[in-house]
This record gives C-alpha cells, structure tokens and sequence, in this order.
C-alpha cells in the first residue's frame, strides 16, 4: 500500500472580516464590563483585608476569631509599662475582667488595653503560633517582665500604688522601699 502526500488548496481572501449582526452590543461595552470586573476584584480584595507591611490585616489580630459580647464595655485599667510586679498586673487585670475569665480571645484580645510603652511593644510582637489561651500568654507576660520581682520597689512606685488595690501587697512594698539618704 502506498500513500500520497496530503494536498491542500488555499485560496486568496480577500473580502471584509465578518462581522456580527448589529443587535449584539457586547462590543461597545467592553471597557465598561472591563472597569465593573476590575471594581469587583478590589471589592474581594478589601473582603479579604488590606495588605499593611506585607501582613493581611487578619494576620495582625493575636486572636482574628474574637467576639466581642454585645454591650461590651472595656474597663479602665491603669496601664503598665514594664516596670513593676507581673504578677500584681495579671490579678489586677484577671479582676476587672472577671465577667468574662470563661473567654480567653476577649481577655487576650484586651490584654493590650492594659499595656503602654514597652510593655506594648512586647505585644504587638508576639507570635500568634505562640499564644493559644490567656494562660499562654499569662506565662509568656510573667517570663519577659519576672526581672520585676528581683528589684526594690522606689517611692514612685509606691505612691503611684494605691492602698485599696492590695493593702497586704502595699505594705510588703513599703518595707522594701529604700529610706531616703541625706
């Protein structure tokens, strides 16, 4: 058996392209449908979250699945610097947010209510992976500011400590202050 090679026949065109009839309008809308394509994509974008500093904005909440109760409202905490006991700060916080010690997002959440300074630093650098529960971060708190609880109490800290918070904790700081020297 033997085969030819294939032949195939071109002819010349040369009309006018073809062109669809004139009820379709598709083509004199298409940088409309372009520009609402683009708009929906930004629109998924913003859902999604912005980009701030190469993080999603979801990725800078230490707890993204909070949920705040209706009527929430954060109490007021005097805020700590770094600079005193760890310990007396996570009571005195635990305390005031003793309605809702059953939630550990809220009180990690709203931990950084309490904090100013470096003390804040310290928080917004935490590692979400690493904080699970308030007792995580509890332990995290007490292992970065424990240095505390090795250095004498100075007189501003005992005026800036009211006796009503701990009057046993007030009185044991007071013994450690460092009298005067003239």
């Amino acid at each position: 058996m033997t085969y030819s090679t294939l032949l195939i026949h071109t002819t010349q065109q040369d009309h006018e392209p073809i062109y669809h009839s004139k009820g379709v309008v598709a083509y004199d809308r298409i940088d409309e449908l372009k520009g609402k394509f683009d708009k929906v994509q930004l629109e998924l974008k913003a859902l999604r979250g912005k980009k701030l500093f190469d993080k999603n904005t979801h990725d800078l909440y230490l707890m993204p699945n909070v949920v705040i109760p209706p009527k929430f409202k954060v109490p007021d905490f005097e805020k700590y610097k770094g600079n005193t006991f760890p310990m007396v700060r996570l009571e005195m916080y635990v305390r005031k947010m003793s309605a809702y010690v059953d939630n550990d997002e809220l009180l990690i959440h709203r931990f950084q209510d309490s904090l100013t300074g470096a003390a804040m630093l310290w928080y917004m650098g935490i590692e979400k992976a690493d904080i699970k529960t308030f007792n995580d971060l509890r332990k995290a708190f007490i292992q970065r500011y424990n240095y505390n609880l090795y250095l004498p109490p100075n007189r501003e800290e005992l005026r800036t400590m009211t006796q009503n918070d701990n009057v046993q904790l007030w009185r044991d700081w007071a013994k450690k202050v460092f009298p005067l020297t003239v």
